[in-house]
C-alpha cells in the first residue's frame, strides 16, 4: 500500500494522499522536505504521520544510533554548562 486514502485526522483536516511508489523512490533518506522518514515504511498508522513535522524515526538500528548520537551530546553539554539545555 503506497496512498493512503484522503480522510479526517484528529482535528477535522483532510489528509492529502501520499505520491505514488516511484516518486517515494525518489526522496532523500530523511523523506525531504515535505515529509519524514515515515514516507518509506508500509504500515498505514505510520504511513498518516509522513507529512509530520517532527521528525520521526522508524523503529530499528538508524533510531538506535541517532538516539545515542542525541544521548552524547546532551551529555556532554551537561558536563560542559552543568546542566541540559532543555531541564
Amino acid at each position: 500500500m503506497n496512498n493512503l486514502s484522503a480522510e479526517d485526522d484528529h482535528e477535522g483536516h483532510v489528509r492529502k494522499p501520499l505520491p505514488p511508489a516511484e516518486v517515494i523512490r525518489k526522496l532523500p533518506a530523511d523523506g525531504g522536505e515535505e515529509f519524514n522518514r515515515l514516507v518509506f515504511e508500509k504500515s498505514p498508522y505510520l504511513l498518516q504521520h509522513a507529512r509530520n513535522e517532527v521528525d520521526w524515526w522508524p523503529w530499528g538500528e538508524a533510531a538506535f544510533a541517532e538516539a545515542a548520537k542525541i544521548h552524547f551530546f546532551r551529555s556532554m553539554t551537561k558536563m560542559f554548562y552543568g546542566q541540559d539545555e532543555n531541564p
